[in-house]
């Protein structure tokens, strides 16, 4: 199966050295568990999608899930100022540099694109960006549909989600 290169141009301005993530006890749960029952309350899908965004901040097991569906380097990707291009800003594996080759197709090679599925698929990482919930939304609609519509109920009765 040929894996695609990504065709969706996400940058960041920012480039962070040391992506260590927060220990559950240092967040603040109670604010985020009511930005969640907020987020599930309104009409807006955009910010029922927040929600999902949000339970995923909060709650170590939901991230876990997420790991085996990771889709950096595919859906989306990390490029520093200067041009280097990495599956996603936490994976220090660097696929190459955009000012040193000729087009788009010629950095994510058949061999590149088949090597970094393996890289992504080994990674440990516990990551939780906007960049990837949103392609896990947009890849698993009807698997965050169903989150959503149970998680929904449960803050209606009053429950934390």
């Amino acid at each position: 199966m040929d894996i695609p290169a990504p065709t969706r141009l996400w940058n960041s301005r920012i480039s962070k050295t040391d992506n260590v993530c927060l220990e559950s006890e240092q967040l603040p749960l109670s604010d985020l568990s009511y930005i969640m029952r907020s987020q599930l309350a309104s009409k807006s899908v955009k910010e029922w999608l927040r929600a999902y965004h949000t339970k995923g901040i909060a709650d170590a097991a939901h991230r876990k899930e997420f790991v085996a569906e990771c889709e950096a380097g595919r859906m989306y990707f990390f490029m520093t100022p200067s041009g280097d291009v990495y599956p996603c800003n936490v994976m220090n594996k660097k696929i190459g540099n955009i000012t040193q080759v000729d087009n788009w197709d010629s950095l994510f090679t058949k061999d590149v694109r088949m090597e970094l599925r393996k890289s992504v698929r080994a990674c440990t990482n516990d990551c939780w960006m906007i960049c990837n919930t949103r392609s896990l939304i947009v890849s698993h609609p009807v698997k965050v549909g169903a989150w959503v519509a149970k998680n929904k109920a449960i803050s209606f009765m009053g429950q934390n989600p």
